[in-house]
């Protein structure tokens, strides 16, 4: 491995290799269990859809480390961009994931998804 790569590099390179990337996901077509990693300027997310009709999930990372516990049961309400209308249950690059009470992320930099097979 390139010793001249930031650790940030390597992850992102770590997550292509067993991830799909995406530019938007809409939470409520994906199936319970699906995986979604999130990273944004400052933190990077790691999501199990728990429920995603209600996008209720399961995420450790970023400001859910700070809770003691390996992940924490949230929901994901959507994502906004400067204060504007929220996208309900999509995560889109480019703008700030929503979590509920009011945990706002820094702008998502880049989505990947746990490729799966749907039936």
């Amino acid at each position: 491995m390139d010793r001249n790569l930031s650790d940030r590099e390597i992850e992102i390179d770590d997550l292509s290799e067993r991830f799909n990337q995406s530019h938007q996901i809409d939470l409520t077509v994906l199936p319970k269990g699906a995986k979604i990693v999130i990273l944004t300027g400052n933190s990077t997310y790691w999501i199990e859809l728990v429920y995603p009709p209600k996008g209720k999930v399961k995420a450790s990372g970023g400001i859910f480390n700070e809770s003691g516990k390996d992940s924490v049961i949230t929901y994901i309400i959507g994502s906004q961009l400067s204060g504007k209308d929220v996208k309900n249950l999509q995560l889109i690059v480019g703008m700030n994931c929503l979590f509920e009470n009011n945990i706002v992320t820094s702008p998502i930099q880049k989505l990947f998804i746990e490729p799966m097979n749907l039936k």
